[in-house]
């Protein structure tokens, strides 16, 4: 699958003789990054903000510097360490445009690291039990059903509730997938069969009235030889710019492959502001 590093592209195409403007524009704002987000434990680096503005892979990759603090997160239990990087650098051999930090042995660790001057998660995350019944089980089934599923089979793998934005009324992220498990290698089958799917949903309270986004996903209601599943999941929830408002990090997988992506609530929904994907 071809590469992707993807975020808000800058709207300003400079003509070619402030080119050299433009680049050193971009140097300064990675060199002063207010914050740095790295997924473990593949040490993507997913990007970051500086200013006020959102940071590529190869931006916040370029201000990680040797020396630079990260703390880590998980989603289920906040804050459990601290790591010191050594720089970064492209993934060249698959990946060019998806740095990766240099950091000690991190294959057993997961969740997020992040450089910030600011406490990047500062309400309260809770995890919720993936119940086969209630509202979040009833979410799944109305969006699938609206997606030509005549029986779908519910299967929730993740419950999230935090309050976002800090208005005292929580969000709920909501993930199901029901894919085979006995193909493909790892967690990720070859083949998605009919009634198959992964999905992550986002539901609050709009105007007095409860509103459901679909994030991702991935839709098998019948399916064709060119069906490869997608596996989707919430990852974290953390402040990336510092204005107190919380935004979650998705991440998914497909065989040889996976990425990231990083969402940001806005008034009448959420918005992707930054993306990164490396696969063979």
């Amino acid at each position: 699958m071809a590469l992707v590093s993807n975020l808000m592209k800058r709207s300003i195409r400079f003509p070619s003789l402030t080119h050299a403007v433009s680049f050193l524009c971009v140097v300064s704002i990675a060199a002063a990054a207010d914050s740095i987000l790295v997924e473990l434990p593949w040490r993507y680096v997913i990007g970051g903000s500086a200013g006020g503005q959102w940071l590529t892979s190869a931006e916040a990759g370029q201000a990680l510097t040797n020396g630079k603090p990260l703390r880590r997160y998980t989603l289920e239990k906040g804050l459990v360490g601290q790591l010191t990087a050594k720089g970064a650098s492209p993934d060249a051999d698959v990946c060019p445009d998806v740095w990766l930090a240099k950091l000690p042995d991190v294959r057993r660790l997961t969740g997020l690291a992040i450089a910030c001057d600011w406490n990047p998660q500062p309400r309260a995350v809770a995890i919720k039990e993936t119940a086969p019944a209630g509202a979040a089980h009833d979410a799944v089934r109305e969006v699938l059903l609206a997606r030509g599923f005549k029986e779908p089979v519910v299967k929730l793998s993740q419950h999230v509730v935090v309050d976002l934005d800090g208005d005292g009324q929580a969000e709920e992220l909501i993930a199901a997938t029901h894919y085979p498990d006995t193909e493909g290698a790892g967690s990720v089958p070859l083949r998605a069969e009919a009634g198959n799917y992964s999905l992550v949903l986002l539901r609050r309270e709009i105007a007095g009235k409860v509103v459901t986004q679909v994030l991702e996903g991935l839709f098998h209601a019948q399916t064709t030889e060119e069906d490869f599943p997608q596996i989707y999941a919430v990852s974290g929830v953390l402040d990336l710019d510092g204005d107190g408002v919380m935004e979650f990090i998705l991440h998914y997988s497909y065989y040889e492959g996976g990425g990231a992506n990083v969402w940001r609530l806005n008034e009448k929904q959420a918005e992707r502001v930054m993306e990164i994907d490396c696969g063979v």
